[in-house]
């Protein structure tokens, strides 16, 4: 019962950790240096019993892996290496089409997908509340 959410909880950390690793191309090192960190710091905020901190990490976890499907997605339709396969960044040191333009304008959109998931849902939960099926639409 609790695999699923457990699961989504440390891929949305791991996710968040490489598409750091992409925007800032650190040495090999600092990017599993980076993806061992992000992923129990991440893992622990989303259990934390406080809500408040809680939901804020779950909501840029959650609009994190969403922004990380939808950019994997255009990557490989499109074609773009240095995306598409971005699991090989935690072995190869180096890769030729890494820096491109493209892979940045993908980087780009990953940054905006994230803002956009993040607000929302804060705008969602802003007007509808925590349990929008309890909320009456009708004045």
């Amino acid at each position: 019962m609790f695999f699923p959410l457990l699961s989504l909880i440390l891929l949305s950390s791991s996710t968040l950790a490489l598409a750091f690793d992409v925007i800032l191309h650190p040495s090999r090192l600092t990017r599993l240096i980076l993806l061992a960190v992000f992923t129990p710091i991440g893992t622990i905020l989303c259990l934390l019993p406080m809500s408040r901190t809680q939901h804020t990490s779950v909501r840029i976890g959650m609009a994190s892996v969403g922004s990380f499907g939808t950019v994997q997605a255009i990557a490989l339709l499109a074609h773009i290496s240095s995306w598409a396969e971005v699991w090989d960044r935690l072995w190869i040191d180096n890769g030729g089409s890494w820096g491109t333009g493209q892979e940045k304008g993908l980087s780009a959109a990953f940054c905006l997908f994230v803002l956009l998931g993040t607000a929302c849902d804060w705008f969602l939960r802003r007007r509808l509340g925590e349990n929008p099926d309890e909320v009456s639409c009708h004045p």
